[in-house]
């Protein structure tokens, strides 16, 4: 029968005995750190050696952790005292140490996933974290502890402290048996997950491959510790990565992929990196070249946002890397001239940022094709306002790559006459691109778009949204002079010139 923690009521004997556990836990502590303070440095690693009596006194105070739980309060206060104890053997070294972690481990983890917890919590259960090594998820017993070591992984509030990242990305190292169940414990919260809920997880993947990934390499370590690394590791990648690459290329809720893609953007930003780009490599594969011409347009625009992230998907011992870079430049061609204007628009995007990540590794000819495809089919691309304004974003991005002024110099001008397009997202997209190259050395804005549009744009859109308000931060300084070295009377006498030449254009600011 279950008794009630909160109503219990101890009579003075159990009180007596509850109180004389927890000063024979707290004076067993004491000795016990005593005794380990005295090793000598380098012998940390040697377990501390204490008389049988002492483990003994340690093994059966340990065992009554879970009774004392329905205790009332003088029973958990008990039983605090017994598992900092506990902490202490394991921390310490004690001898035989994984006999004091089997309810040890799970109160950690019960007051971890509190709704009380804070990073204290937290960090005394990452501390312990090897101790979970020892636990045998074979045994149906443990179901209830990795039930509730999932929902650490999962849980939004133990992502907020480091520690809980920390031992998230630990339990992937555990034990093959847990990859699985981690990995699903943390995929079902995707869909409604935060930024910061889905950065946390991108962390966790990361660190979690990382780590496996030096373990796994490590010279220092036997055949056979050496073996078991890399399976989980290979578990990792199997039953976790590659689900994400599968569901990320296949789904088909914008929302959805993107949650998914940043889940793995760690990886994607340390592409540079030989052992994350060999990863890469094996993750997309062959999946992703056939998914860029899919049946599917989802796919092939899932496939191609994917692209111009892990350009040009190549191995890291790779000696021909140009031929992979050549099939990745073909493709990106092929997109951009797709028949459906979604997938179009996505292959607009993987050249800015395919461009701006490469410029140096592309050969010219390829580039100047890009970019020809952009700024004279894209821009001027009658079936699809979004192309056309993804045109504009492609080469305002590029802008900001200082090897690219030379090509664009010369193709800017064919994308002023889109400051007159009809869609007004196509015109504010064309101001922008207009105060990205205000800001370029060697090209003037008005090279691009003509004053005397500017000025009329300005009198026709006073009063019909944003594009008005750009149009002004944009000239406001041609038009109305700024700044402190401008003297008030030379301000007032061009705002007056402005009003009388036109006064339509100058209600606009």
């Amino acid at each position: 029968e279950e008794v009630d923690a909160k109503n219990f009521k101890a009579d003075e004997a159990s009180s007596k005995a509850l109180l004389f556990f927890r000063f024979v836990s707290i004076c067993t502590q004491v000795y016990f750190e005593q005794l380990a303070s005295k090793r000598a440095d380098n012998k940390t690693d040697r377990p501390v050696e204490t008389i049988e009596e002492l483990f003994q006194i340690a093994l059966e105070l340990h065992n009554t952790l879970f009774e004392l739980q329905q205790c009332g309060p003088d029973g958990q206060a008990t039983q605090r005292s017994i598992l900092k104890l506990c902490e202490a053997w394991w921390h310490g070294n004690g001898q035989r140490r994984e006999y004091v972690i089997s309810q040890t481990v799970p109160l950690l983890v019960v007051s971890a996933i509190d709704d009380t917890a804070s990073n204290v919590e937290l960090t005394r259960l990452y501390k312990i974290r090897h101790a979970v090594q020892y636990i045998d998820f074979e045994d149906e017993s443990s179901e209830w502890l990795r039930s509730n070591l999932m929902r650490v992984a999962s849980s939004p509030r133990c992502l907020k402290f480091p520690e809980g990242r920390k031992f998230s990305a630990y339990l992937f190292q555990v034990d093959p048996l847990l990859v699985p169940s981690v990995h699903q414990a943390m995929k079902a919260q995707i869909p409604g997950g935060s930024k910061a809920v889905l950065e946390a997880y991108a962390e966790i993947y990361y660190r979690a491959w990382k780590d496996v990934e030096n373990k796994s390499s490590s010279e220092d370590e036997d055949g056979d510790s050496k073996n078991e690394q890399t399976i989980i590791r290979e578990h990792i990648e199997n039953q976790a990565l590659s689900d994400i690459v599968y569901c990320m290329i296949h789904i088909a809720k914008p929302s959805m992929f993107r949650a998914l893609m940043k889940c793995l953007q760690r990886f994607h930003d340390n592409n540079r990196k030989p052992e994350v780009e060999d990863l890469l490599h094996r993750l997309y594969g062959p999946l992703l070249w056939r998914s860029l011409s899919a049946a599917n347009a989802t796919v092939r625009i899932n496939a191609t946002y994917i692209l111009a992230e892990v350009f040009p998907l190549d191995q890291s011992s790779h000696t021909q890397t140009g031929k992979q870079i050549e099939k990745a430049c073909t493709c990106i061609k092929e997109l951009l001239q797709d028949e459906d204007s979604k997938v179009r628009e996505a292959a607009s995007f993987a050249v800015a940022k395919v461009l701006s990540n490469s410029w140096d590794a592309l050969p010219s000819s390829e580039i100047r094709s890009m970019l020809n495809e952009v700024v004279t089919r894209h821009a001027s691309d009658a079936s699809s306002p979004a192309v056309r304004s993804g045109a504009l974003d492609t080469v305002t991005f590029l802008l900001q790559t200082p090897q690219s002024h030379a090509v664009l110099r010369p193709l800017l001008p064919k994308l002023g006459n889109l400051i007159h397009d009809r869609v007004e997202k196509v015109r504010l997209a064309a101001v922008r691109l207009l105060e990205q190259v205000k800001v370029t050395p060697g090209i003037k804005y008005f090279d691009v778009v003509p004053v005397s549009d500017i000025r009329a744009h300005l009198a026709e859109e006073r009063t019909n949204g944003p594009v008005v308000g750009a149009l002004a931060a944009l000239t406001i300084n041609s038009f109305v002079p700024q700044g402190d070295h401008v003297k008030r009377a030379d301000r007032l006498r061009r705002t007056l010139q402005f009003l009388k030449k036109d006064p339509e254009a100058a209600w606009a600011f």
